[in-house]
């Protein structure tokens, strides 16, 4: 009895080891806010250069990683020129992509600009927004 009991604990507490060991391993590959901050800062030309293309863009609602909304951006007059512009300034930016979340009118009024993230928690995200509330843009 008494060893089962031994061989129990022990290995409850080799889990337990294990469990702490993986978890402190994890790093955040989220920028700060600080560090989003001045980027935006220092880029401000280049987002205000990618909201005003994807808002000139009527028909594309997303583009990330290669995939766009629609799928066949040349239905609506976007060539394999101006998806590689995107690229471009996401490159420089430090993004993922874009993605329209406004009402279905097309306006753009709610513009999402997501961030790149790495390693194992690629569920967790942390974008950039465009809001235009009440008249007022600003990013």
């Amino acid at each position: 009895m008494i060893r089962r009991f031994h061989w129990s604990v022990t290995l409850l507490v080799t889990l337990c080891v294990l469990t702490l060991a993986c978890s402190a391993l994890h790093v955040s590959t989220h920028k700060t806010d600080q560090e989003m901050i001045a980027n935006f800062q220092t880029h401000r030309a280049d987002f205000d250069e990618l909201l005003k293309m994807f808002r000139a863009d009527k028909g594309l609602l997303y583009f990330s990683r290669g995939y766009t909304r629609p799928e066949n951006v040349q239905s609506i007059g976007i060539t394999s020129e101006r998806l590689k512009q995107y690229q471009a300034l996401f490159a420089r930016l430090g993004l993922d992509g874009m993605g329209d979340l406004s009402q279905a009118d097309g306006s753009k009024d709610e513009v999402w600009f997501f961030t790149s993230i790495d390693g194992p928690r690629q569920s967790t995200f942390k974008h950039y927004a465009f809001v235009n509330a009440a008249g007022a843009e600003s990013c």
